[in-house]
């Protein structure tokens, strides 16, 4: 089922009470939206890991999310030392499945590899993820899907979707980093109107951070992005 950010999650036991959640609105071209979306994992201390639900997230939205700086404070510099995954001007573009370079816990099972797509979507295990997949919804327990703005989009002219590690045991972070997107797709458009990263924390924890969202062309056929996870029905 996937998780949308319009939606407030159950308050999990223990926890502090869950905000409402704003979904991001996209601005007029060259406004800048900064947003962090916050998903803290309760970790549980155990020598094997246990079922987890969207109950052990607390959701967070800030406007003072940083481009720069992950939630550690580790320099997130991505114009230099990146490795590209899927190149600039490309339509259903996908990346091959990649090493994260730690090991990261989500709903309660650890992946250490991902893939990514120019559609906005990554998704975490061995099988790389589909060109055709525009939403976060569909994920499974081997094939999780994550998306910070998942729809029918395209790598712009200038743009890529590419990806660093920041930071040093046991505080790194995977930051695959969304450049230049056309939103949405147009046949022989390849604008570049948005950038938006997907932070995965060695903590336990994952970011979606925003730079500039704009829209270059109204006429696209898909216009409702899909922001979320998902790893199955039950979760």
């Amino acid at each position: 089922m996937i998780k949308n950010y319009s939606k407030m999650l159950r308050q999990p036991q223990s926890q502090h009470n869950v905000e409402p959640v704003k979904t991001p609105q996209l601005r007029n071209k060259n406004q800048t939206l900064w947003t962090s979306l916050s998903l803290i994992i309760m970790l549980f201390v155990t020598t094997t890991f246990v079922a987890q639900s969207s109950a052990n997230y607390t959701f967070a939205t800030s406007t003072t999310g940083s481009m720069v700086l992950d939630r550690n404070g580790n320099s997130v510099d991505m114009t230099a030392g990146t490795t590209q995954l899927v190149a600039g001007s490309s339509d259903q573009g996908t990346s091959a499945v990649t090493s994260i370079g730690f090991s990261y816990v989500f709903m309660g099972a650890s992946y250490t590899q991902f893939s990514a797509s120019a559609n906005g979507i990554l998704q975490l295990g061995s099988t790389a993820v589909a060109g055709v997949t525009y939403v976060a919804s569909g994920g499974s327990a081997a094939s999780p899907r994550i998306s910070a703005y998942g729809a029918d989009l395209q790598t712009g002219s200038n743009g890529k979707v590419h990806y660093k590690v920041v930071g040093a045991f046991p505080n790194r972070c995977l930051v695959v980093e969304y450049s230049n997107m056309n939103l949405f797709y147009v046949s022989t458009v390849y604008g570049n109107d948005a950038t938006f990263q997907v932070r995965l924390y060695e903590s336990g924890g994952l970011d979606f951070v925003y730079g500039t969202m704009s829209i270059s062309s109204i006429a696209a056929s898909t216009k409702s992005p899909s922001i979320g996870f998902s790893r199955g029905t039950a979760d």
